[in-house]
């Protein structure tokens, strides 16, 4: 399993009281990354970050190379907060998201722009071609675009000459 994010990236973003707050389970003050808790949160986090990226066509060797990306890093960490953050009722707001809702949510949209190849990793040249992509983007537009409905944006016109 490819490893993008620990415990100790998280308390760089989120510092350790915080991380503390989120996963002291028995109040003793202290956490690491063998609580159950935490390695439910990281291993989601590991877990989505890893899928995403598969999803783009990398092999699970390329995805292993791709670990040392610093922000495939930082997009897993802040999956990672947004996932412990919605572990205590107390933190979440009135329609259920956590404190680092916002965060992780930035962090899917980046990753699934990696996938479709509008991001790209910094060592992607290093771990080898995308044959999803073959090396070009995938902006999900079609390569023609007729007669666009301007009083209905996203659909197309009445057409005709």
């Amino acid at each position: 399993m490819a490893v993008f994010t620990t415990l100790e990236r998280l308390q760089a973003v989120i510092t350790e009281r915080r991380t503390v707050q989120f996963f002291d389970d028995d109040a003793d003050g202290a956490i690491s990354e063998s609580d159950a808790g935490v390695q439910f949160a990281m291993n989601s986090a590991n877990d989505k970050a890893t899928s995403i990226i598969f999803k783009k066509g990398f092999s699970l060797d390329q995805i292993d190379e791709l670990v040392a990306d610093e922000s495939l890093q930082r997009y897993a960490t802040c999956l990672f907060a947004m996932y412990a953050g919605q572990r205590r009722l107390e933190f979440l707001d009135s329609e259920g998201r956590g404190p680092f809702d916002a965060m992780g949510k930035q962090a899917l949209a980046d990753l699934t722009a990696i996938s479709t190849g509008e991001l790209r990793s910094k060592l992607e040249a290093d771990a080898g071609d995308n044959p999803l992509t073959s090396a070009d983007t995938n902006t999900g537009q079609p390569l023609f675009v007729i007669s666009r409905d301007p009083r209905c944006p996203g659909t197309p016109g009445p057409g005709g000459f």
